[in-house]
């Protein structure tokens, strides 16, 4: 395997290991794949299950660490799993600051009901889902039908 490779890396932010849920699940299999080591990537979490406040103060301490990470550890790309609600917004947050320092961004969009969340949110919505859209690097839907409906 050459050098270039080997000093890659690659930040996945999402749910805890141990989150329930779509996400996990998808991050637990790329971690089993051989494409994970060979590209060096880590997982990061964003969030975690329990109580409402209990979830907003570790996404906050969460947030402020990932800031911390980037700096220091520059990862060579970050791969965002985003689903909807209080997720996308968190994810907003994550790829804004890896655009503001330069880190290129791959967007994961999970819930095939996104779409369904894009049309019914209110116009600043639906500007924030453009913006994502337009910021990211690259956008990965996980089925043909998600990508169909953009």
């Amino acid at each position: 395997m050459p050098n270039s490779i080997n000093k890659r890396r690659i930040l996945v932010v999402g749910p805890g290991a141990n989150s329930k849920g779509g996400i996990t699940a998808v991050i637990r299999n790329y971690g089993r794949s051989s494409f994970w080591t060979e590209f060096g990537c880590v997982h990061f979490s964003s969030t975690r299950d329990g109580y409402r406040v209990g979830k907003l103060g570790y996404a906050i301490w969460r947030f402020f660490l990932f800031l911390w990470t980037i700096l220091v550890s520059r990862p060579t790309a970050i791969s965002l799993h985003t689903s909807h609600g209080s997720s996308f917004a968190r994810k907003f947050c994550y790829l804004c600051a890896a655009r503001m320092v330069g880190i290129p961004v791959v967007l994961h969009v999970h819930p095939a009901a996104f779409r369904d969340y894009y049309n019914s949110g209110s116009a600043r919505r639906r500007w924030f889902v453009r913006l994502a859209g337009q910021l990211s690097d690259r956008i990965v839907f996980l089925s043909t039908t998600q990508l169909d409906a953009f």
